[in-house]
């Protein structure tokens, strides 16, 4: 049986993302592994540290929630399930607007502040790192 293109295109991003230099998977009888070039070939690369990950702070009126962690966005409480929120809808600051999946566990991305959702910056099941946008808010001033 084939393994599953997008299952490893999504952990292939997400150990690239995470810095794994070898993987492999193994899934009912095939195996796919990836070798990353060594660190002396990267070397041009600069390293991300927390202080460069960090976004320049929003015009007043405008909120973007970022992910917290590196993992897999999803608009629904759970993969599959109907978006949280459209563009457009009304926010109270504390409401689940979606949900970010890592290691198979699920963990609430709330509104950081009460809005209307000006537009979703990340795709359903896409895999986002730390500080990216998820979501633009548009806030009460």
């Amino acid at each position: 049986m084939p393994i599953d293109r997008d299952l490893v295109l999504r952990v292939v991003e997400l150990a690239r993302r995470a810095g794994v230099r070898e993987l492999e998977l193994r899934h009912e009888g095939c195996s796919v592994r990836v070798v990353r070039a060594p660190a002396a070939a990267q070397s041009a690369l600069a390293p991300v540290t927390e202080e460069a990950a960090e976004a320049p702070p929003a015009p007043d009126g405008l909120a973007i929630i970022r992910s917290e962690k590196v993992a897999l966005f999803h608009r629904g409480r759970a993969p599959g399930e109907r978006p949280l929120v459209e563009v457009g809808s009304e926010v109270r600051q504390g409401q689940v607007v979606a949900t970010l999946e890592a290691l198979r566990k699920l963990a609430d991305v709330v509104a950081p502040a009460d809005g209307v959702v000006l537009d979703v910056l990340a795709k359903d099941g896409q895999p986002v790192e730390y500080g990216e946008g998820l979501i633009a808010l548009g806030t009460r001033a």
